[in-house]
């Protein structure tokens, strides 16, 4: 019985030690500025481009381990970007450079108005069979949608994945 006490309170001390290698919630916060200067190509720091205080007023993920976020796209850009989709590189850096997450994901719901964004042959597929590449990245496409639209799976960019409804 003290050999399973001694194992037990052994196992305890290995993860008191292992866990907080695998939260990342001791990395400091900001990590790394996004923000380079365009004539020198060397980075500004948060306080040369937004003020000696900023980090004092500046919120920072809390939750540094497992991060997950889900956006709704329902709209695109009339001759423009794809609405929403031009937010997701900034969502990225700042993940990975600013608050040094390594293990996180994103779910992107494509549903409504924003249908022309995943159909085959369309303006945007090869943006979004990038993302769709991405191993932190899934891109989903709302079935109601396609059924309103009359679209099959062939119709729909490679790697692009269905749900349901779009709002649930």
């Amino acid at each position: 019985m003290k050999r399973i006490y001694c194992q037990i309170g052994m196992l305890g001390v290995l993860l008191a030690f292992a866990l907080p290698a695998f939260s990342q919630s001791n990395v400091a916060c900001p990590v790394e500025t996004p923000y380079v200067d365009p004539d020198y190509g060397t980075p500004i720091s948060f306080e040369e481009k937004f003020g000696y205080d900023v980090l004092e007023k500046m919120q920072c993920n809390k939750r540094r381990s497992n991060v997950k976020l889900v956006m709704q796209v329902n709209a695109y850009e009339q001759g423009g970007n794809a609405y929403g989709f031009r937010n997701l590189p900034n969502i990225i850096k700042d993940f990975e450079m600013t608050h040094g997450i390594e293990n996180w994901r994103i779910a992107v719901i494509v549903h409504s108005g924003g249908w022309p964004l995943v159909v085959k042959n369309g303006k945007y597929q090869s943006m979004i069979e990038g993302y769709a590449e991405h191993p932190n990245v899934d891109i989903y496409y709302c079935l109601n949608t396609a059924a309103a639209r009359g679209h099959k799976t062939d119709d729909i960019v490679d790697g692009v994945k269905f749900v349901t409804a779009g709002v649930s």
